[in-house]
Order: C-alpha cells, then structure tokens, then sequence
C-alpha cells in the first residue's frame, strides 16, 4: 500500500475574475521508505503540489489518501491532528521562534503531547543529536548559522518521530557545502528510520541523490526532460 496516493488531484486559486490553476489532475503514488523530489522551475506548481500532500492545502478537487485514509473531505481539526501526528515540515526559510533556544523551538513542537518534562527533554536531546547540535542547544537562532539553523528545523520535524517528512526548498538559502551536509542528515534519517521524505526543489544536489524525481510544469507531471 502506498503512503500517499492522490489521484487527478487539482488546486486552483480564484483571483477575482482569474482563477489559476496551480495543479491540475496529478495522480502520484509515494511508497513507504521513499526520498523523494518534486521539481520543476518557479510556478510549475511543486510548492502547492507539497502543500496537498502534506495537508496544509485543501485540494479543489481530486482525492488524496494517507495510508489507504481518504484525508479529502476531514475537518480542519481532523487534518490539524493528522499534521500533527503523521507530518514533520521543513521549510527553506527555518520559521524557528526566534526568543526561544534551538532545545525549546524543537521542544515546542513536543508540547502538545502527553509527555512528562523528563520523556520530552529525551526527546529533544535525541533530536539534537540526531542533527549534531546538543552542544548548541541553549543557543538562540541569532547565534546559529544557516545550516544550524537548518538543522534546528529538521530536529523539531524529526522530534514528533513522524513518518513523513515534507521539504521546502530545504537547501535555497543555504552555500553548496553547507546544503550538502544538511542533505546527508536528510539522507541517513531516511535510511535508517525509514523516514519517507518528500522535497519540493529545482536543487540539482538534492536530484542526483533522490531516489525519484517528479517532474512538473505549468501544474502537471511531465516527463523528464520535457
């Protein structure tokens, strides 16, 4: 059974007398385990496209089922819970609060849940070092550089222990060689806990290690080198 599967999944924004159609009829199947790229140049539609897949976006039309669940029609609260349960985020811009320390901005993503403060304080430090910063974790985001930052995101992604990873442009704001260690993190999380990783990008680096790339323009998967 996939992970995710959409099916002629559409999104389309009304602007006054225009409406765009940011996707049109996308039929994807993402397997358990997979690393996986959307790509394509600005306005082909990946960003949307990773916002339906992670629920953030409610498609126009089309179905989207998580683990064989139709998530389509859920409330707002189902999907918040779905989110919060099943979905970790990365996004090219950090979105780290920035009074709080690396340890309390991936403990906040902790603070819903039933966990003693000694379950959660584990959880964060496993986390931490997971990404290779339990030596900076009482240091703010003013006091991080980009890829630490970067690395302070993907801990509080990684910290809800969620099976699917979804990435913004991970790597747009980030130096070659640092994009490329923060990759490597991405890389060995999935093989080792299976994490499922889905990566919105035009970055070649993150293409050549994909283990697929889906192509987009103007909405639509295409094929490669179309």
């Amino acid at each position: 059974m996939p992970i995710i599967e959409a099916r002629n999944l559409a999104k389309d924004y009304n602007l006054g007398k225009t409406v765009i159609h940011a996707v049109k009829g996308v039929d994807l199947r993402i397997e358990p385990e997979e690393f996986i790229a959307l790509a394509g140049p600005s306005g082909s539609g990946k960003t949307t496209l990773l916002n339906l897949l992670g629920c953030i976006e409610v498609p126009s039309s089309g179905t989207l089922q998580m683990d064989g669940r139709e998530v389509t029609r859920l409330s707002a609260d189902q999907l918040a819970d779905i989110r919060h349960d099943k979905l970790g985020f990365v996004f090219q811009t950090f979105n780290l609060i920035p009074v709080l320390t690396a340890f309390e901005n991936v403990e906040y993503a902790l603070l819903k849940r039933r966990l003693s403060p000694k379950e959660r304080r584990d959880r964060v430090m496993d986390a931490l070092e997971e990404v290779g910063l339990v030596e900076h974790a009482r240091h703010r985001p003013e006091e991080l550089s980009g890829g630490q930052r970067q690395r302070v995101a993907i801990a509080r992604a990684l910290v809800r222990q969620p099976e699917i990873i979804l990435a913004d442009e991970p790597t747009a704001n980030l130096d070659h060689l640092t994009g490329g260690k923060v990759l490597e993190i991405m890389k060995r999380i999935n093989e080792e806990r299976k994490t499922v990783f889905i990566f919105s990008t035009h970055d070649p680096k993150i293409m050549e290690i994909a283990g697929r790339v889906v192509y987009l323009r103007d909405g639509e998967i295409v094929p490669a080198g179309d």
